[in-house]
């Protein structure tokens, strides 16, 4: 091996650096730190030098220094769920600018996935977690990270028994405002469509649900709420199966945005067209809400702010470690086409009295 082979191999050194800048080895540090106690001149003549020399840095060295990877592990329940796909990259986002990688797993729902994913962050060393834990999960699903000191971040779930920092919609509060919606409306026969045991939100949703119904002095029918796959199928085939009763729902809360498109087309498929003779409802407003025909009415809680929220948390929580806190996000109503226009809306009240004229309304 000839001495210019060997030469290349060689790292390239801090030393290497000052040397051919002709300034100090903690002035090249400052610059390669980003420090602002350096002038700008100076800074441009150490990265040029740095270039030239193909400088890399040793990310594993600062590592040891630091006692941080600069990893955060990123655990999602269902990829395929537009609400957690549509996160991900805003939580990159959010971690880019403190140098900070996503290492990302799907779990898909399966707790021992989860465990198993958990256990191999935790062994890379990531400065934090942020989980949205899988349906049915318990303590010992959550692996090492129960007795671990490393900051942790639930998004949209938690477990009841595990003291966590947790950031979500406040869901009891975006139902009974959807469902007071519908009922102002005139509807009484609402279906609540969705959502699968073993999901935190999913008992939230419920309680905000009857709460709207009693505050309008009427009973929901348990016959029209119904579980449903976390997906257009699962929207789909509930509403196919609801439609065609005897006395059946005029609306529809759906428990997620994604159930709520299939509940469009389920309506659909049965010649009943969303916003003119039955309304719906989703939770979430993802992208795709904005875009359906027609365009889907939704609690809107978007993914981008509580990716945003729950990064943010999370290098909080990096920084400045403490006792474990909830944050709620307030929701709001985005009012689209699938619950009709003012207008249409009024014609559906009148027509829901007239059928309803004389029934009890605690027994509608």
């Amino acid at each position: 091996m000839n001495k210019q082979a060997g030469n290349r191999k060689r790292r390239v050194t801090i030393k290497d650096i000052a040397r051919e800048a002709g300034v100090s080895k903690s002035t090249v540090s400052l610059v390669l730190k980003n420090s602002p106690l350096i002038k700008k001149e100076t800074a441009a003549l150490v990265r040029a030098a740095s270039k030239a020399l193909g400088y890399v840095y040793n990310r594993t060295a600062a590592n040891l220094r630091t006692s941080r990877s600069f990893i955060v592990g990123v655990l999602i329940s269902d990829l395929g769920n537009p609400f957690f796909s549509e996160m991900v990259p805003v939580i990159e986002e959010c971690l880019e600018p403190e140098g900070i990688v996503v290492m990302l797993a799907n779990t898909t729902e399966k707790p021992e996935r989860q465990k198993r994913a958990i256990s191999t962050f935790l062994e890379h060393n990531v400065d934090g977690l942020l989980i949205s834990p899988a349906r049915y999960s318990t303590l010992e699903d959550l692996g090492p990270l129960v007795s671990s000191p490393v900051p942790s971040v639930f998004i949209n779930r938690y477990l009841n028994d595990f003291p966590g920092n947790y950031v979500g919609a406040d869901n009891v509060v975006g139902t009974a405002m959807a469902v007071e919606r519908l009922l102002a409306s005139g509807h009484r026969r609402i279906a609540f469509v969705g959502g699968e045991d073993g999901s935190s939100p999913r008992p939230e949703r419920l309680e905000g649900f009857r709460i709207a119904f009693e505050k309008y002095g009427c009973v929901p029918d348990p016959e029209l709420i119904v579980n449903a796959q976390g997906n257009r199928w699962g929207g789909y085939t509930a509403i196919r199966e609801l439609v065609p009763r005897p006395n059946p729902p005029t609306a529809a809360f759906c428990y997620n945005d994604i159930i709520a498109l299939g509940v469009m087309l389920g309506l659909q498929s049965k010649g009943i067209r969303p916003g003119r003779n039955f309304a719906v409802i989703g939770f979430d407003d993802i992208s795709e809400a904005r875009l359906w025909t027609p365009s889907l009415s939704t609690v809107a809680i978007p993914p981008e702010l509580v990716a945003r929220r729950a990064a943010r948390f999370l290098l909080e929580r990096i920084k400045n470690p403490g006792d474990p806190e909830r944050i709620l996000i307030a929701p709001r109503l985005a009012i689209r086409e699938s619950c009709g226009t003012a207008e249409k809306l009024k014609r559906i009240a009148k027509k829901n009295h007239r059928r309803l004229k004389g029934a009890p309304m605690a027994n509608s």
